[in-house]
């Protein structure tokens, strides 16, 4: 029997531990839905588990930025790993595992100087199975981020900005890995009249090679290097 409705239970907390500075906590279930089937062609069911976390926050530059500290922690229960496919009907079978994932992220986001803007982050997780050895390998579980955008106040018609994306190693499958990555974006924009804007994009400065999507043991290659051009007219 499958359920038709499910309520999924979330609890939140805020502290005001002084003007700028809050603490925070929050604790749901978790219910998602799954179509796959087991060896058996029967529905493997939904994945299901519990999340929490606890953070601290603290204003910058009377509000203009925020930074903050979380820690999480995550366990799910009958998660749909590929396993391989019906001999007869080629359809995709599935087996529920166990995970637990748990870790911290550091954040800092807003206008840190007049014009500066910018948002960083950084990830640290692992994920263990039922037995406590690492598993789901495809994700990374180091994380760095930064987006920058400025707008000089001498000149205030351009902006211009760039991101940058780190990963640490991961696994792709068949014995093969992805070895550290780093990406890299720019922008540039300038307003040539009021609703008139010209703007380019170079994607993957750097030109790295790297792999997309390794989740089910095969993967695609990213984007090169490429220039995007535009000229955008509001009215």
């Amino acid at each position: 029997d499958v359920d038709e409705t499910e309520t999924v239970p979330y609890i939140g907390a805020t502290y005001l531990l002084r003007d700028s500075l809050m603490v925070y906590s929050s604790y749901s279930e978790v219910f998602n839905a799954q179509t796959w089937v087991d060896e058996n062609l029967d529905p493997l069911g939904p994945v299901r588990g519990e999340s929490t976390e606890l953070g601290i926050k603290q204003e910058l530059g009377g509000g203009q930025a925020v930074i903050s500290l979380a820690v999480f922690e995550s366990r799910q229960e009958n998660f749909g790993e590929y396993v391989g496919r019906d001999a007869n009907t080629q359809l995709a079978l599935y087996r529920g595992t166990e995970f637990e994932s748990r870790g911290y992220e550091l954040e800092l986001s807003g206008q840190v100087l007049p014009g500066l803007n910018i948002s960083a982050g950084y990830t640290d997780l692992s994920i263990e199975d039922a037995e406590g050895e690492a598993t789901r390998r495809f994700v990374p579980t180091q994380l760095f981020r930064l987006s920058t955008a400025f707008q000089p106040q001498a000149l205030p018609a351009l902006r211009v900005g760039a991101s940058l994306n780190w990963q640490n190693e991961l696994h792709v499958g068949g014995g093969e890995g992805q070895d550290r990555l780093t990406l890299v974006d720019v922008f540039a924009s300038y307003d040539l009249a009021p609703g008139l804007a010209l703007g380019m994009n170079i994607n993957n400065l750097t030109d790295e090679q790297y792999l997309n999507s390794p989740q089910w043991g095969q993967a695609y290659y990213g984007a090169p290097r490429n220039v995007q051009g535009s000229l955008t007219w509001r009215y």
